[in-house]
């Protein structure tokens, strides 16, 4: 599925696939409370950071990684 997908840069892709960030259903980033207290500019990221475009079709694919992939990261840390 094409919406199974985010063109991020990689050093967003690289935390999103581990769990470390993910995004609110706007487009807004959310970070892991482990990395808050971390200097974004160590990380690459700015935590302002936001999707440009949320489709609808993406919803059900960004809700999975909230609440099964993110989620089970938060509880581990």
């Amino acid at each position: 599925n094409e919406f199974n997908g985010l063109l991020l840069l990689a050093q967003y892709d690289h935390l999103f696939d581990r769990s470390y960030i993910t995004f609110h259903r706007r487009g807004s980033l959310v970070p892991l409370p482990s990395i808050v207290a971390l200097p974004p500019r160590l990380l690459g990221i700015e935590m302002d950071a936001r999707l440009r475009h949320v489709a609808a079709e993406h919803l059900p694919f960004l809700e999975y990684h909230q609440s099964e992939v993110f989620v089970a990261r938060v509880d581990r840390d």
